[in-house]
């Protein structure tokens, strides 16, 4: 069994590129779509930040977010269910295109999954897999994901690229005994 997982210090996992949040969230909706089968959302958070070090925390945006959500932020932070993250993205969205936002917003949203299709052949991974897309004013993807072999990996990997969200790097596959 092999894993890929970057190491703890690369706690952002790969970077999304600089393309508008709504762009990468559209490519991760077809990725999802198009390989994953059976994704289930383990929920997420939201966090909201001041643009700038002794900034003050933006309190018009964190009434926004609780007012759509139903939950309350404590210091710009709340964990979310599916539901909420879906909301919480969809407000995102709505104000990042009507105004310049002053804060910093992050929303991640956990996907498990223990299958996923190759070349219309469906893959089951030896253990749960997991990708946390991270949405905002910087986009990621923080990962674990099992492979049984090195070509199921470089599949994945090709996958995530053809759908412009990132490149795997090989040199975190490790394997992993049972």
């Amino acid at each position: 069994m092999l894993i890929y997982q970057p190491p703890k210090s690369s706690l952002w996992g790969h970077s999304l590129g600089k393309k508008h949040f709504s762009v990468i969230g559209e490519r991760i909706e077809s990725f999802t779509t198009d390989t994953i089968e059976d994704p289930q959302c383990k929920g997420g958070y939201i966090s909201i930040l001041p643009t700038g070090f002794g900034k003050p925390l933006p309190q018009d945006v964190f009434e926004k977010f609780e007012n759509y959500i139903g939950s309350k932020l404590v210091r710009g932070y709340s964990k979310l269910d599916e539901p909420q993250c879906n909301l919480a993205l969809e407000l995102a969205l709505v104000m990042s295109s009507a105004t310049k936002l002053k804060s910093q917003i992050r929303i991640a949203k956990k996907i498990e999954f223990q299958k996923w299709l190759l070349d219309g052949e469906c893959i089951t991974t030896p253990d749960t897999s997991n990708i946390t897309w991270i949405l905002g004013t910087t986009c990621s993807v923080s990962t674990s994901l099992y492979f049984s072999s090195d070509a199921e990996f470089k599949g994945f990997s090709e996958l995530l690229v053809k759908h412009s969200l990132c490149k795997l790097n090989p040199k975190y596959l490790k394997t992993q005994k049972p």
